[in-house]
């Protein structure tokens, strides 16, 4: 409100709202002002009468209003809420709904339109025609809807035709206007009686119906005692309203239709082609209701239909306008068909190809080279990591042999023979006593020395993997760039064969760089679970048990006078003789090389697997570019052969163009 009250020139000054020598942005701001505030006169009292339209419609100061519904009546009713109408004298507020959308599901309107609401007779025509213009400078396809009654007679309607003809003139060149009139269905037969008189074929038609209709009314009181012939009548009646309304119809459209031709052509030029409908919404509408009603248009006749297809076809004729556009182009791009045509080293040439594969060839030696030299150095890392293990193992088997022994000597001493014999008996597996379990009080020393000891181990054996991890994604990562570098350098020219090879390199290659980012973590959980059997043997008794059970066996044998003697001698003597300590180290430095040997292969495995992948695509990949290249050359001669096999027809549509 503020810009149109400062358009029309402030309220500092008495400006007549009825004044004619106003310019143009001064008479579209009092246009809008006449809107609002139908019985204003001056413009002093404008900004009261504006406080006062803001206080009671604070919801049009400011935003947007959505309104979501499958009903007409509600966006009729909706629309009524901001923008009165029943009123004459009460301020109408179209002037400050700038857009309105409207999203409908039709085929028709796929495109999108933009519908502009032209001056009315009471309407202040410069606001109005200012909008529309506004709307005619974006537009590509312009038409023209007006009432029946408007489309011939109102002098804005047709000042904006010719400016929407002259907009598509310059367009596409058509001399051309599509103009829809609307409200047919408010034209009666009475009306065209007195609109047709001149046509004595048409009055003849008409008081021939008209006098049948009169006739049967006159004969329905007669018949109100037969149900069945007033019935009959009532059809009769309904059918000859029908035809009546059909000749008037038909009658209108001619003269209608005719008329709106020849006032169009004065105004816009005789050569002019115009396209004009007439249409009945109401009667349209009406079919689409389940229960259709008696006595309305054919679809067909409501000319809706004709209007949707020819809506349809619009772009299709705007395109063949543009034909002579082409036109202009067309050499160039024939030109440019035989440079490209003709082009050796366009796509993906011989050459660029052998070169690629020498490059793959030479990047993939190197990996290969890589992965092998990282699989010894993990391998070679491991076995000295295990020699380590082992020689340090050696030094804590022999103490825990003598620690054994020692405990045996004093657990003797403290006990008698009976319970030194019960626990001989069962194997050394007590459940009373200071003898309780007396093989896991054997192993503990031993126990937690070498739990230090294969500590130390596993940690080693961590780092070696995430080292020789490291130093394989990095190798992984220099052949993707130089893979990278091949496909940009060999198949710049070649759209198809880059996509392709790009293609190649991100659905094999990339999985495995980031499967190999994960792979250290993943090989150390498998060390973690390959390393319980080896953990048993010196934190759990049950395989010492099993190396000392013939040596508890012999000495439960002795019997007789020195007997406790004897059988302690025999048992510490099987501990020695028997190196029963000796034997769980051996067996705790065979699971040692097995977790070793293990991961090596696990690791080498994994190297040869991806070598022998990698090598495959490169093969499949190149011979893939090869039939690319085969492919590309075909096209191109193929190019060559169409352009001189249509070159007369090519030549012959240009020069059809500007017939």
């Amino acid at each position: 409100m503020n810009a149109i009250v400062h358009d029309v020139g402030g309220v500092d000054q008495d400006l007549s709202l009825n004044q004619a020598s106003a310019t143009e942005p001064e008479k579209v701001a009092l246009a809008k002002i006449k809107a609002l505030f139908p019985d204003i006169s001056s413009s002093t009292d404008v900004l009261p009468r504006v406080e006062e339209l803001f206080k009671s419609n604070h919801d049009l100061i400011a935003g947007t209003h959505i309104l979501e519904t499958d009903s007409r009546a509600d966006v009729v009713e909706y629309m009524g809420s901001l923008v009165p109408f029943t009123v004459s004298e009460e301020p109408k507020l179209w002037p400050l709904v700038k857009v309105v959308k409207l999203y409908v599901d039709s085929e028709h309107l796929k495109t999108g339109a933009i519908l502009v609401d032209l001056p009315g007779f009471r309407d202040s025509n410069a606001a109005r025609t200012a909008v529309t213009r506004q709307y005619m400078t974006r537009a590509n396809e312009i038409v023209v809807v007006a009432r029946l009654t408007r489309a011939a007679t109102d002098q804005t309607t047709g000042e904006l035709s010719r400016e929407g003809y002259m907009k598509r003139l310059k367009h596409d060149g058509r001399k051309h206007l599509t103009i829809v009139c609307t409200c047919s269905d408010q034209f009666e037969p009475s009306d065209a009686a007195e609109d047709f008189k001149g046509d004595k074929q048409f009055l003849e038609k008409y008081h021939s119906l008209n006098n049948e209709i009169e006739s049967r009314h006159a004969d329905l009181d007669s018949l109100s005692k037969a149900p069945k012939k007033l019935d009959l009548m009532r059809q009769e009646i309904l059918s000859l309203e029908t035809q009546l309304q059909q000749l008037c119809s038909d009658a209108r459209d001619k003269y209608a239709t005719e008329s709106i031709i020849n006032t169009y052509r004065k105004l816009l030029g005789e050569d002019t082609s115009i396209t004009c409908f007439v249409t009945s919404s109401h009667h349209y509408l009406k079919h689409l209701n389940p229960r259709k009603a008696l006595g309305i248009m054919s679809m067909e006749q409501t000319q809706i239909p004709m209007l949707q297809n020819y809506c349809a076809s619009a772009p299709l004729e705007q395109k063949l306008a543009l034909a002579r556009q082409f036109d202009e182009n067309l050499g160039d791009i024939r030109g440019s068909a035989r440079v490209f045509a003709g082009n050796a080293s366009a796509g993906v040439n011989e050459v660029a190809r052998r070169r690629a594969k020498h490059e793959m060839d030479q990047a993939f030696r190197r990996l290969s080279a890589e992965l092998n030299n990282e699989a010894l150095v993990l391998a070679t890392n491991m076995q000295n990591n295990v020699g380590i293990f082992l020689d340090s193992l050696s030094g804590a088997i022999a103490r825990g042999e003598k620690n054994c022994l020692d405990l045996h000597g004093k657990l003797i001493k403290a006990n008698r023979f009976p319970a030194v014999k019960s626990a001989y008996l069962h194997h050394g597996e007590s459940t009373t006593g200071k003898l309780k379990n007396i093989n896991e009080q054997f192993l503990s020393p031993l126990g937690g020395e070498v739990e230090i000891l294969w500590g130390a181990f596993i940690t080693e054996t961590e780092k070696y993997l995430k080292d020789w991890n490291d130093r394989v994604l990095h190798a992984l990562t220099q052949f993707e760039i130089s893979w990278q570098d091949c496909i940009d350098k060999n198949f710049e020219s070649s759209p198809k064969g880059r996509s392709t090879s790009v293609q190649v390199l991100e659905e094999f290659l990339m999985p495995r760089l980031e499967r190999a980012q994960a792979l250290a973590t993943d090989f150390c959980q498998k060390l973690v679970e390959d390393q319980r059997p080896a953990r048993r043997l010196f934190l759990f008794p049950d395989r010492l048990k099993e190396l000392l059970g013939p040596g508890y066996d012999r000495a439960t044998e002795e019997k007789g006078t020195g007997a406790f003697e004897r059988m302690v001698n025999v048992f510490e003597k099987y501990v020695r003789e028997a190196h029963v300590f000796g034997s769980l180290g051996q067996d705790i430095e065979k699971e040692v090389v097995g977790i070793q040997e293990r991961s090596r292969k696990l690791c080498e495995e994994w190297g040869r697997t991806l070598a022998e992948g990698i090598q495959g695509n490169i093969h499949g990949w190149l011979k893939n570019t090869e039939d690319i290249g085969k492919e590309e050359a075909g096209h191109r001669a193929e190019i060559l052969r169409i352009v001189e096999k249509y070159k007369t027809q090519l030549d012959t549509i240009g020069q059809s163009i500007y017939i």
